[in-house]
């Protein structure tokens, strides 16, 4: 459980910040928000980051609800993980370049994208 990369980050490089923006995003239907924001304020992201339950949220994350949330998981697929998306792609070793805590993230994020996307066929 070392989260503390990402929990230090106060201005995080680009690839880390679009990670802890997705990381954000993956839990949003958790408090029951079904549509991903129209901008992102870091200090919001930062809230989740230094939250005491972070590491609990992901150990237990329900992923019926990322099930439940198409157009957040749409927006990330787009946003973050496509090649023709807006920013650079997250990938598992440009992750694990910036640090081995964000390889981590972005293979469970990546995980529960994979396993919301083959429950909805």
């Amino acid at each position: 459980e070392d989260l503390g990369v990402l929990r230090a980050a106060r201005e995080p490089s680009e690839a880390v910040r679009r990670l802890c923006e997705a990381l954000y995003l993956v839990t949003l239907p958790l408090t029951g928000i079904q549509a991903p924001p129209q901008s992102f304020e870091w200090k919001h992201v930062r809230a989740l980051l230094v939250a005491q339950n972070l590491h609990e949220t992901i150990v237990n994350y329900n992923v019926d609800k990322l099930c439940s949330a198409p157009e957040i998981r749409a927006h990330i697929k787009a946003e973050y993980l496509a090649d023709d998306g807006p920013g650079e792609r997250l990938t598992s070793a440009r992750m694990r370049r910036a640090s081995v805590s964000c390889g981590l993230v972005f293979d469970w994020i990546s995980a529960l994208m994979d396993e919301a996307g083959g429950r909805m066929g």
